[in-house]
């Protein structure tokens, strides 16, 4: 679909809704910046101070953790989908009786999670962690899954508020300030030999500021909320076919790690979380740009489906833009990163020049269906879409287990792939024909000219790279390789997509001779 950039358009999309996807986009990508710096080092200490086996009982956890999480049971997503629209419309008594429909459910889990975390701390390391002591194993696990109790029965419908009004920069400018305190914590726990049990505690009661912060910002910028108004349960009635997607999505992200985790034991985790660390830190810093324009996706669904369609062409070109430009550069220079990072460990071999093409297709696999899949989240269409979600993690599941038995870790990357490839195809077709009316090709087409892009400056890339044998030298050629690499980016989406680019060009033009020149 083709478009004319008009004031009309900026009017719409800018003004405060610009000013918070703005905001959201700085402070998020500020706060991932100072996050992969800063969980760099952690990972670090802990495999130079207390071994591989240690480093993957810590990863291991947090991913079974997240797995745990679907307990919500659709719940956060069903209340981000259904309070778009009464914050469109300034509806208090709507906004009330969602957040109280949503606080009660979040007590009866809670509740729920706490039995669960206190069972699983005992479970685990009798079965998965028996060259650790016990004792130590079963606080390690206990402390990490009380934050999560802790959210459940108190700011977790709060935060779900602020997502859903578009200030995710505020929750983003506190999980940098908690990364901080916590990191800094960490490293002077663990460099004055203090034992990771006591490193995990002090972590939770950092965690505990959150608290502190979420419910003075809600006091002070919404004093109105009122958890006593009747809950209205229907307006997150599609919570039910939510929970089909939240499932087999927590599935998936963490069938890997679990799979890991059982078949290959702990060293090989920390293997994995070690390359997943890398691509996962990109990942996060381009679901910044993706998730600071949900909500602006959300409620201008709910009002208007053409200019829904404009801005989205405009998120879906530059999403994909980044992702692939963000990727390529990792590509090229993950190797000499991964040697360097990994030198002085010297329990187990971490070198595997084939995880990085399973990485890069399982992630840009994952980011070229967020915004369609964004498309179908505004437009609520949960219950058409379980059942491809359900098959999608059972490809993923079925064949990683048969494959992990004869290819390792590459075997469980090789099951997601596959699975990717089916949804992610399946969503770009269903969000485009079921709900814009608009032709996939485009999308596509989109996808095709990145990948050629990527395919021919890696290539170049490699070459690039063969002499870089220490920190200094892999920063300067990083610097020079990306600037290049960027503006080749810009260059041919900007000749492939014209349309798009006039329309950034106009919304930086106009905030430019509003908030600067005058």
């Amino acid at each position: 679909m083709l478009y004319h950039v008009t004031v009309s358009n900026f009017n719409y999309i800018g003004g405060l809704m610009n000013k918070k996807i703005a905001n959201n986009i700085i402070f998020g990508i500020l706060g991932q910046v100072i996050t992969v710096l800063l969980g760099l080092l952690i990972p670090r200490l802990i495999i130079i101070n207390y071994g591989s086996e240690m480093n993957g009982l810590l990863s291991s956890v947090i991913q079974i953790y997240a797995c745990l999480a679907l307990l919500e049971a659709g719940v956060g997503t069903a209340t981000l989908q259904a309070l778009y629209k009464p914050l469109a419309s300034n509806d208090k008594k709507e906004i009330n009786a969602i957040l109280s429909a949503t606080s009660n459910y979040y007590n009866k889990i809670g509740k729920l999670y706490l039995i669960i975390v206190v069972l699983f701390s005992i479970i685990y390391p009798i079965l998965f962690a028996k060259n650790i002591d016990f004792i130590q194993a079963f606080l390690i696990i206990l402390f990490t899954g009380l934050s999560s109790v802790i959210n459940f029965f108190f700011h977790g419908k709060y935060v779900l508020l602020l997502r859903s009004d578009g200030k995710s920069y505020i929750l983003s400018a506190l999980n940098t300030t908690i990364n901080i305190l916590s990191s800094i914590t960490k490293v002077i726990l663990i460099s004055n030999n203090y034992s990771v049990v006591e490193v995990q505690i002090s972590f939770f009661i950092i965690n505990l500021l959150q608290l502190i912060y979420i419910t003075y910002i809600i006091k002070k910028d919404y004093s109105w909320i009122d958890l006593k108004e009747k809950p209205n349960y229907k307006a997150i009635s599609q919570k039910n076919s939510v929970l089909v997607h939240e499932i087999t999505a927590i599935i998936f992200n963490n069938t890997d790690m679990v799979l890991i985790t059982v078949f290959l034991g702990l060293e090989a985790v920390s293997i994995y979380a070690v390359y997943n660390y890398f691509f996962r830190a990109v990942y996060q810093m381009i679901m910044v740009f993706s998730s600071s324009t949900d909500f602006a996706l959300g409620r201008i669904f709910n009002i208007d489906k053409k200019k829904f369609i404009e801005f989205y062409e405009v998120v879906e070109n530059y999403i994909l833009m980044i992702s692939f430009l963000a990727y390529t550069i990792l590509f090229v220079f993950i190797m000499p990163l991964i040697k360097i990072y990994t030198k002085d460990f010297t329990d187990v071999n971490y070198i595997n020049y084939n995880l990085p093409l399973y990485f890069i297709t399982m992630e840009l696999l994952t980011l070229i269906r967020k915004p369609p899949n964004t498309v179908i989240s505004s437009a609520g269409h949960f219950k058409e879409t379980r059942m491809k979600s359900v098959i999608e993690s059972t490809i993923n599941i079925v064949l990683s287990i048969i494959l992990i038995n004869v290819m390792g870790i590459e075997g469980v990357l090789v099951g997601t792939i596959v699975a990717l490839f089916y949804r992610t195809n399946d969503i770009i077709i269903y969000a485009n024909t079921k709900i814009m009316d608009r032709n996939p090709l485009k999308t596509y087409y989109r996808i095709f000219i990145n990948i050629t892009v990527m395919i021919v400056l890696s290539l170049i890339g490699f070459k690039y790279t063969a002499s870089i044998n220490n920190l200094e030298t892999l920063i300067i050629k990083v610097f020079v390789y990306g600037i290049i690499t960027s503006l080749i980016y810009l260059t041919v989406n900007t000749i492939t997509n014209p349309n798009e680019f006039r329309y950034i060009k106009t919304i930086f033009s106009k905030f430019i001779k509003e908030k600067i020149i005058k």
